[in-house]
């Protein structure tokens, strides 16, 4: 009976009510936090390969080792990497 009421309080009303409105967001929203979720996946992984190589590079410009201490920090870098998606993952639940 009350939704009765309800229903029929607003079907003179013109424009979006709250429920209208509320229901747009949150699948707009799912949408734009999934993409931000894999964008910052993406540059965290680029990211800390990146960090890997130029610290390796510097230090193989400062002891004379060229090219082990790149190779080794550049694998280092592409596992931190890897390891930072794996936490998003966990913390976020991107597959369930």
């Amino acid at each position: 009976m009350a939704e009765e009421k309800k229903d029929a309080g607003q079907k003179g009303k013109k424009g979006l009510g709250p429920e209208k409105i509320g229901a747009d967001e949150d699948v707009g929203g799912g949408v734009f936090r999934s993409l931000s979720t894999l964008t910052s996946m993406g540059i965290t992984l680029v990211a800390s390969t990146f960090i890997g190589l130029i610290i390796g590079i510097y230090l193989d410009g400062y002891f004379s080792t060229h090219p082990w201490l790149t190779l080794i920090f550049l694998l280092l870098g592409i596992v931190a990497g890897f390891k930072n998606i794996y936490s998003l993952i966990k913390r976020y639940g991107v597959w369930h």
